[in-house]
This record gives structure tokens, sequence and C-alpha cells, in this order.
């Protein structure tokens, strides 16, 4: 017979999955702060996904639609966070060539007769 195969690595993803799991039960009462901390230091160490289901493991299922909801009001929020940082990304005005600038700094002295005069 052949071996089992390795456990999976857990990926950063999967271990901020299972602290955000684990911050949920225990906002809802279901663990304590003490044994909270523990877990998450121990989440932050595991190297597998089966370390990260262990440490989960004798809590109660959640229910689907909540966690359908509260998945759904995250990505929401994920959206509105990364629409809200594009608009706030500073505006660069184009640099001007040499050549424009020195025409630019001979024009504040005496500005070209084409120019219109404010009324």
């Amino acid at each position: 017979m052949s071996s089992p195969p390795p456990p999976f690595r857990a990926s950063d993803g999967d271990r901020d999955r299972a602290i955000n799991e684990l911050r949920d039960r225990a906002v809802e009462g279901r663990l304590s702060h003490d044994t909270f901390l523990g877990r998450v230091d121990m989440a932050l160490r595991a190297r597998s996904r089966g370390e990260l289901d262990e440490l989960v493991a004798d809590l109660p299922p959640r229910g689907r639609w909540r966690r359908r909801l509260t998945e759904a009001v995250g990505a929401v929020s994920d959206f509105t966070v990364r629409v809200q940082s594009a608009w706030r990304r500073p505006r660069y005005r184009a640099c001007p060539c040499p050549a424009t600038t020195a025409r630019v700094t001979s024009w504040a002295a005496a500005p070209p007769a084409t120019w219109c005069s404010p009324t």
C-alpha cells in the first residue's frame, strides 16, 4: 500500500479565515479570552490545514445563512474600501518637458499677445 498523501500546507488566507472564525466564536461567548489568545497563537504557527481545522473542531457549526450573509457583507465592504482608496490616490500632473519649462518661464515676464486678458 502507498502512504497517505502529506497534509496540505496552510496559506495565509487559511490562517486568516481560522482566526476570523475564532474571533467570531469568542464574540459569541463560546471561547474565553485566554482560550482565544492561545488558539490564535496556534493558528499563526500552524503549518497545515489539518492543524487549523483542529482549532475549531470542538465548536458547533454556524448556520449557513449567517455565514453567507457575513461573507457577503465582508465582500461588499472590501469592494467599497478598494473603490474609496482608488479615489483617494493622489493625482500627479504630467511633468513638463524642459523646452516647455523654458518657454513658460519666459512667458511669465511677458505673456504672448495671443492670450486674452481677463475681463
